[in-house]
């Protein structure tokens, strides 16, 4: 690796004089996208919004590919600092020209992006310029998990009522040292973390770390916070809430994961289909049923226009009229045994491509696409490790260095 850019790195980060524009070295040479201009399949991007401690806001840009031996590539593509507006205009122009910048814009088959309006205009204009320019569309994804995140939210309005008193019981133990430390003692050291309304899974993880210590805390209110005691009838409320929320928890950590793709996500909203089901049948005459047919509606009003996003654009035909079917592969394929649940696909199609040389092209270019944009979000989690108290006036060309090459030397693409 070029020693100018060791140092360089090396220096910002140490540095308590937060290195400007003007002492990123002219030497530093980085064949960034060689790896992106030899594959032969398409590529699948993320991308997402963040603003820094010093207020300043950046768009990143993920970038998801199956390689020659059918494993899942992934990596930081671009992080620019982007000035206010932030509109569908500002922000399509900055993906458009990153893309451009890497000399992969005819490449890119889909996008997955959050449910920020901006956003979606920046990826619908997008679109257009695609369907004019390369007569194909690119594929808009809504994350997976905003959308499970926010049909439970609505779900919810049934049932926070029985979650305030909980609710007070954890504030005031976060309020209160004294109580704090009682709980701590009482518990074995077990913290309870809040409820933030813009953390996924946060209800479901406060619930699930209050039933494991109800004891603890059924003690503590009857001493010391006589208010706040749970009852028995409060308690398998919160135990019925808990394990009505699991299963969105268990979803929302399998799609977050860096195998998931776009092919999961059917299969994972018929699942919750099967659970919003399943809760209004054992629970007939409950809250929680009002829960699940509101999520239920509420899934099918946003999953549905996610799946016309996926599919409104140009056929699969048609994307693919230049491949040679020199017979229907598509039948030999659906008269395949179903694989165990347990297989790996990408394994599965690294074994069998050759057998199906065509629909394992579109395979690659399927499973690339991502089901949420935890990819962007992760990149902004590691941000906030450059851009602190301390260290808050780097510039943004800065900041997108030190992320962009820690991301590409930890990925060994450079």
């Amino acid at each position: 690796m070029d020693s100018s850019y060791m140092n360089f790195l090396f220096n910002t980060i140490n540095s308590e004089n937060n290195q400007s524009d003007e002492d990123v070295p002219d030497d530093i040479e980085i064949d960034r996208d060689s790896e992106l201009k030899n594959i032969d399949s398409k590529i699948a991007i993320t991308t997402d919004m963040w603003t820094s401690i010093n207020s300043s806001s950046f768009c990143a840009i993920t970038c998801h590919y199956i390689n020659k031996k059918w494993k899942m590539e992934s990596f930081l593509l671009d992080l620019i600092e982007l000035p206010y507006p932030h509109s569908g205009e500002d922000i399509s122009q900055c993906l458009l020209e990153s893309l451009d910048d890497f000399e992969i814009q005819d490449k890119i088959i889909s996008i997955t992006h959050d449910n920020a309006l901006n956003v979606i205009k920046a990826v619908e204009k997008m679109n257009t310029i695609y369907q004019e320019k390369y007569k194909t569309g690119v594929y808009s994804h809504r994350c997976l998990a905003h959308v499970i995140n926010l049909i439970v939210k609505e779900g919810f309005s049934y049932l926070d009522k029985k979650l305030i008193k909980i609710t007070d019981v954890v504030k005031k133990l976060h309020s209160s040292p004294k109580l704090l430390q009682k709980y701590m003692q009482l518990s074995g050291g077990t913290r309870i973390p809040l409820d933030v309304i813009t953390r996924w899974n946060s209800k479901y993880i406060m619930l699930s770390t209050v039933n494991k210590n109800l004891d603890a805390i059924k003690d503590l209110g009857k001493k010391y916070m006589a208010p706040f005691d749970i009852n028995d009838s409060e308690a398998r409320s919160l135990n019925e809430i808990e394990n009505f929320l699991k299963p969105f928890y268990k979803i929302t950590l399998e799609i977050s994961s860096d195998t998931s793709t776009i092919g999961t996500s059917v299969l994972f909203m018929t699942k919750i289909e099967q659970i919003l089901d399943e809760t209004s049948k054992n629970h007939p005459d409950s809250d929680l049923k009002n829960a699940a047919t509101m999520v239920g509606h509420r899934k099918k009003r946003m999953f549905m226009t996610s799946q016309k996003m996926i599919w409104k654009h140009t056929p699969i035909r048609e994307a693919y009229e230049y491949l040679d079917l020199s017979r229907d592969e598509f039948i030999d394929y659906i008269k395949e045994p179903v694989a165990p649940a347990s297989t790996n696909i990408l394994d599965w199609w690294a074994k069998n491509s050759d057998f199906y040389p065509t629909l394992s092209l579109i395979a690659k270019d399927f499973f690339a696409q991502q089901t949420t944009s935890v990819p962007s979000e992760r990149v902004f989690s590691k941000a906030v490790d450059f851009l602190t108290k301390k260290r808050n006036r780097m510039s943004g060309t800065t900041v997108k260095y030190c992320m962009c090459l820690n991301n590409w030397d930890v990925r060994d693409i450079i």
